[in-house]
């Protein structure tokens, strides 16, 4: 669910994995990153912090501190401008997808901390986020990536 067979939809997802050269540049990069402790997949819009799974019900093994992680980014995130963020994974808080490619640097590349996010704004703007909210959405996700190496020390990594 969640992509489209028709080659002009912004949902279409290929004739087959990786068939496109952008998706095989990405993949074939983190496969060959030894040790790749996060990935995150930045995205707009919705202010959603997502884990996988997108294709799945059940939730990954390391989910509980996926979140843990998670909640920390966004809480920081939200202590600059105080826009919030919804955190878990991407079928339950979002809608059944194909498969993202945090579901594939989790699942098949071992990236522990593998989210995919929605930066602003929740729907009024779109992907048309005004010129101002530029600025100040990316201060907001620099102190999030911030938390999260703060997180990742802290865990002994």
């Amino acid at each position: 669910g969640g992509a489209s067979d028709r080659p002009c939809s912004d949902t279409y997802h290929g004739p087959y994995a990786f068939s496109e050269p952008e998706n095989s540049a990405i993949a074939n990069y983190v496969t060959n990153l030894p040790n790749a402790l996060c990935y995150c997949d930045v995205h707009a819009y919705s202010q959603l912090w997502m884990s996988p799974w997108s294709s799945r019900r059940i939730l990954p093994k390391n989910y509980l501190t996926q979140v843990e992680c998670a909640k920390e980014a966004t809480a920081a995130l939200a202590s600059v401008f105080g826009t919030e963020f919804d955190v878990g994974n991407t079928y339950r808080i979002i809608y059944e997808a194909s498969g993202g490619s945090n579901d594939y640097t989790y699942g098949d590349v071992d990236v522990i901390y593998s989210f995919a996010i929605e930066l602003r704004d929740t729907g009024e703007y779109g992907f048309l986020l005004p010129a101002e909210q530029i600025i100040p959405s990316g201060l907001e996700f620099f102190q999030a990536i911030m938390a999260m190496t703060e997180y990742f020390v802290k865990q002994g990594y």
